[in-house]
């Protein structure tokens, strides 16, 4: 029997922003792809499919109840929903009714999360719990539906390796650079801040990150101009709720991920790791 898991994928798999965790799910894992749960049920029913991951693709909060998915784990107990979120659905946390014990993944952190959880370089090689298992940890699917988010982030913080290197952060604001200062001296980086975008080149950065809160048309030729000033460092942008045209004009000006706020300390992190380095936009 094959280590590499099954994952079945619930939507439509031909919707712009869920095209990166496809090509992801094709490459790393056993992956199946029907558009609705009643025919995800049937499968489930009339096939021996045993998946590890059930993931659910919406596009706009509301699309799928809690009654569907709860048929759904009726007919796949053993196997964890995922939600892989479209942009739409970011602000469903506050003014939606979400659904309970799944794992929320938006669209735009897909590869940080894919990467961290499963896939390591792009190829699932590590056996049945990624490369999670090589650092005595496990993947989130395997944590127990009631794991809340908070237990899951102090067991990533555990397992994070101190890092070396110097993160060039240009913050929307005083308090925006300070937090993004914090969250980089505490697993070891030294950090450089700039109220504009630099005129100099800045040499020896390990990676940068530069915040937008209210987007205006002068954002862009400041992004443009930290991007040319570190480069070939990476370049994290950090958006509130950005929309899917915005993250494409980040990454065409050089970008290499797109994160939204508010976010996850991890996902953060995890962008600046240097195996994250050319995995492509988390968009």
């Amino acid at each position: 029997m094959s280590d590499v898991p099954t994952c079945l994928f619930i939507g439509n798999r031909c919707h712009g922003e869920f095209a990166a965790a496809v090509r992801d799910l094709e490459a790393c894992l056993h992956s199946r792809f029907v558009e609705t749960l009643e025919q995800a049920i049937a499968l489930l029913s009339d096939e021996e499919l045993e998946p590890a991951l059930l993931i659910l693709a919406r596009i706009r909060p509301g699309d799928i109840s809690a009654r569907q998915v709860d048929r759904l784990r009726r007919a796949a107990p053993l196997a964890r929903v995922v939600e892989l979120l479209g942009v739409w659905c970011d602000g469903e946390l506050r003014t939606g009714e979400p659904l309970v014990a799944t794992i929320r993944v938006p669209c735009h952190l897909w590869k940080s999360w894919f990467q961290r959880e499963a896939a390591g370089d792009g190829n699932y090689n590590t056996g049945p719990e990624g490369v999670r298992l090589t650092s005595n940890s496990l993947p989130a699917w395997s944590w127990p539906v009631t794991a809340s988010v908070d237990e899951r982030l102090l067991a990533n913080r555990a397992a994070m390796q101190r890092q070396v290197g110097l993160i060039a952060i240009r913050g929307c604001d005083a308090d925006g650079a300070a937090w993004l200062t914090q969250v980089c001296q505490s697993v070891g980086y030294t950090t450089v801040t700039f109220e504009s975008a630099p005129t100099t080149k800045i040499v020896g950065a390990t990676a940068g990150i530069w915040q937008a809160g209210i987007r205006h048309p002068a954002h862009w030729t400041d992004l443009a101009a930290f991007i040319a000033a570190l480069a070939p460092a990476p370049v994290t942008c950090v958006m509130s709720f950005p929309r899917p045209e915005e993250i494409e004009r980040a990454i065409s000006a050089g970008a290499s991920y797109v994160l939204a706020q508010p976010l996850l300390i991890d996902d953060l992190l995890s962008a600046l790791l240097p195996a994250s380095f050319g995995v492509g936009p988390m968009s």
